[in-house]
């Protein structure tokens, strides 16, 4: 006896086409999805053994358990067109591994920038707008002190408010010139030339 011949009367005798049935209407609907790879690829095994008349061989075992994996990973296992059912497993589980990684990686991208007590924050200085101008806000000029104007003092007679030069008792005439000659007198010579009599004591009569 082969070990086909042997399964095939074990299950005739522990599991009558009554007790089948459901089984291989479940193994029809069978579809991975919250299962892992792992998990569906055991179930859908149990119940192959029951649905022999559905999946006759293994390229056709392989076939079935594709169209019931999750649609992430399926197109993807299905572009290679394995010939076994164990490679069409084998690659499932690849692809679950990196679609799980690629997640993670995901998920620690999103939380950089952030801690324990929040996002981080960045000292960024705010930009400042310029306010409009005003006159108002001109500072007023500081006045230069104006220079004392010094005092005039002659220092013929010492008297103020003229020059030596033009002190009225001084003794002659600077760069007076009379009859084309240069000349030069006394107080009694300078009263008598603008036609005055020269008094030496002008408190007497």
């Amino acid at each position: 006896m082969t070990w086909k011949q042997f399964e095939d009367v074990f299950n005739d005798k522990y599991f009558p086409t009554p007790v089948k049935q459901p089984m291989i209407q479940e193994f029809l609907d069978l579809k991975q999805r919250t299962l892992s790879v792992s998990q569906y690829a055991a179930r859908f095994e149990k119940l192959a053994r029951h649905a022999d008349k559905v999946v006759p061989t293994d390229e056709a075992k392989a076939r079935r358990f594709e169209w019931g994996l999750d649609s992430t990973i399926r197109g993807i296992v299905m572009s290679q067109e394995f010939q076994t059912y164990a490679q069409v497993v084998r690659h499932a589980l690849m692809m679950e591994r990196e679609a799980s990684d690629s997640k993670i990686n995901e998920n620690n991208h999103g939380r950089e920038g952030t801690s324990v007590g929040g996002p981080i924050r960045t000292n960024k200085k705010k930009s400042v707008t310029p306010r409009p101008y005003n006159q108002n806000d001109q500072k007023p000029h500081q006045q230069t002190p104006k220079r004392e104007v010094e005092t005039i003092k002659c220092y013929n007679c010492g008297q103020m408010d003229h020059f030596k030069h033009k002190c009225p008792q001084s003794f002659g005439l600077k760069n007076a010139e009379y009859g084309g000659q240069q000349q030069t007198g006394t107080m009694e010579d300078m009263t008598l030339f603008q036609g005055t009599e020269y008094n030496p004591n002008p408190f007497t009569a």
